[in-house]
């Protein structure tokens, strides 16, 4: 996991990123 994150950065940050915006997208459908 930490060499993945070492050898590219860029696609883990992104798939950190889409992880965070589905989320909030979820809190957002379960608050209306």
């Amino acid at each position: 996991m930490l060499n993945l994150q070492m050898t590219q950065p860029r696609e883990y940050f992104q798939r950190a990123n889409k992880r965070q915006l589905q989320q909030e997208q979820d809190h957002r459908l379960h608050s209306s």
